[in-house]
């Protein structure tokens, strides 16, 4: 069984060998690395959360205290001056992680740590979609938004890398689309990468990057969404402005990156209106990663439940 071991558990083994020494000395040298290796862990990611409190006999079990990583050490942009010094520091308690284990996407813990707010919108939006569809309906829609999306995405990469309009092959339920946002274009200059899958060096999570480029001189991450419905403002749009600000802390973190620390989300619509286009500043951008940060200790806190109800099973 594959299994993803992050420092949570290293604790509580390093506490249990601390415990169990028989030697006196061993007890001291135990309790010693112990206590360096919180005051560490404290530096690099803060303050635990307190556990929360049962609410009456209906609360069995206590959620495991969940660690945040702190911004001080995984910050949004990254001062090249002192990665040298942050990455020796980070390597030794980060995250440690199998090997063969797959490395979760932005998406994946994002999705798994949904607000009970935005899960049951969209189990709503659900269980409507089946009323009107039917199941198999329902299932051949999603197949469809999906298609639609890559081939949508794959419209803007090409045009984007240099393809002439006229030499796209745009298909018929991408044309709203590619109405609604073509005023975006011409804002656009200096393009720095396209469809860019990318790892965060030591959060250990992946991502693909829609795009980089200057709008009005300044380097941004752009995100491309399209929706059925409309998304006047940045609420609309859930959790993503925290899945661009994931991609920029691990663009930024990795080496001879360009630091970006600005974001733009552009949601094109199938009946060819407008583009609804959100300019992430920032302030708002480094707002959205200490929510990631929490959601990604939250994610890895799962996972250690998991593993841990593994080896009690055992």
């Amino acid at each position: 069984m594959a299994t993803r071991l992050t420092r949570f558990v290293a604790i509580k083994l390093c506490s249990r060998n601390a415990s169990s020494s028989k030697s006196a000395s061993n007890k001291i040298k135990n309790k010693q690395q112990l206590e360096k290796f919180n005051v560490e862990n404290e530096s690099l990611y803060g303050p635990l959360l307190p556990k929360p409190k049962k609410t009456g006999e209906s609360s069995k079990t206590i959620t495991p205290d969940i660690v945040i990583p702190s911004e001080k050490f995984f910050p949004l942009a990254v001062d090249k001056a002192n990665t040298e010094d942050l990455n020796c520091l980070a390597k030794e308690i980060l995250f440690n992680c199998d090997k063969n284990a797959k490395v979760p996407s932005v998406t994946t813990i994002l999705q798994r740590t949904m607000s009970d707010e935005n899960a049951a919108v969209l189990e709503n939006w659900r269980i409507e979609m089946i009323k009107k569809l039917g199941k198999e309906g329902f299932a051949e829609y999603t197949k469809e938004t999906f298609a639609t999306g890559h081939a949508f995405h794959k419209n803007i990469h090409d045009f984007l890398s240099g393809t002439p309009e006229s030499q796209l092959n745009i298909e018929k339920n991408i044309e709203g689309h590619w109405k609604s946002i073509s005023s975006f274009f011409p804002k656009i200059s200096d393009v720095v990468t396209l469809e860019t899958k990318l790892t965060h060096p030591y959060l250990n999570y992946v991502g693909i990057i829609d795009c980089i480029a200057k709008i009005q001189d300044k380097t941004v991450l752009i995100e491309w969404k399209t929706s059925q419905k409309p998304k006047p403002t940045l609420k609309h749009t859930y959790d993503n402005p925290i899945q661009l600000a994931a991609y920029i802390g691990a663009w930024n973190f990795n080496p001879d990156s360009l630091q970006v620390d600005n974001g733009i989300i552009v949601i094109s619509y199938p009946d060819g209106k407008t583009c609804h286009v959100h300019d992430m500043n920032h302030k708002t951008c480094h707002q959205a990663w200490k929510s990631w940060l929490t959601r990604l200790s939250e994610y890895y806190q799962f996972e250690n439940a998991k593993i841990s109800a593994g080896f009690q099973n055992v």
